[in-house]
């Protein structure tokens, strides 16, 4: 068994190695940076039956799903649009951009709450051969309507997280607020309700390993769920190298 989070241009080589030699692999976000290299891990994890599994952290995180209870519950009525900020402070990363260290976040969540998939996505800037942007901004277009953009950048004053989603009928403020999560609901004639989150019960990251082990003691992988989606990991790379045009 291999945990691997190292930086984002080491993962397939450590991963290719540790399947080859027979090891489930728990690989840090992305599993790749190029399709061609994620579709050969997968298929080394198929060939060897072995787990592979990314940490789409925010799969597990309480707040995460609660957004998403609102959603299926048809509170918010159509979903329309999503903002995602997330702000660093004194991140250095001289090998890659931006958008392959943070936007794969905002990938799986689109897709995770429109239910839907992503159908375009394009980056401002625009990272080239010379380039690594350190900010940015990426939009992507939903698959029978939606918009999400997420923006970027690891030179703020200070971190910082915020998610807004808009409904028809109301929206939600997702905000980190003195190191708690906050979820706020708006919705038309009726006062703003607040909810906080406090991860005492484990972190999303802790829950996140629990679920790898328990998946690679089970004879019966979970492999259609969204969590253990080996066609969603391809999917995903596959926007990371759209957002570098």
């Amino acid at each position: 068994m291999l945990f691997r989070s190292t930086p984002e241009e080491t993962h397939f080589v450590i991963a290719s190695e540790a399947l080859k030699k027979g090891m489930n692999v728990f690989v840090e976000k992305p599993l790749a940076l190029q399709k061609k290299h994620a579709a050969h891990l997968i298929e080394l994890a198929k060939k060897y039956n072995l787990t592979l599994f990314t940490d789409y952290i925010f799969l597990f995180d309480p707040v995460a799903r609660a957004i998403k209870k609102t959603l299926f519950d048809g509170e918010l009525g159509e979903l329309l649009a999503i903002r995602s900020t997330r702000l660093r402070a004194g991140v250095t990363k001289s090998n890659v951009s931006i958008y392959d260290d943070a936007a794969i976040h905002d990938i799986y969540l689109a897709r995770h709450f429109f239910d839907r998939k992503i159908k375009r996505v394009t980056a401002l800037p625009r990272p080239t051969a010379d380039f690594l942007p350190n900010f940015g901004t990426a939009f992507f277009e939903i698959s029978g309507g939606g918009k999400y953009i997420a923006e970027y950048s690891w030179q703020h004053h200070q971190d910082e997280r915020k998610m807004m989603i808009f409904g028809s009928l109301g929206y939600l403020s997702w905000e980190k607020h003195k190191g708690e999560d906050v979820l706020w609901s708006f919705f038309s004639g009726k006062k703003p309700t607040k909810r906080i989150f406090r991860k005492d019960k484990g972190s999303p990251l802790e829950k996140t390993v629990q679920f790898f082990l328990e998946q690679t003691n089970s004879k019966n992988k979970k492999s259609a769920q969204e969590l253990l989606n080996h066609q969603h990991y391809l999917q995903d790379v596959a926007m990371l190298e759209s957002l570098r045009g």
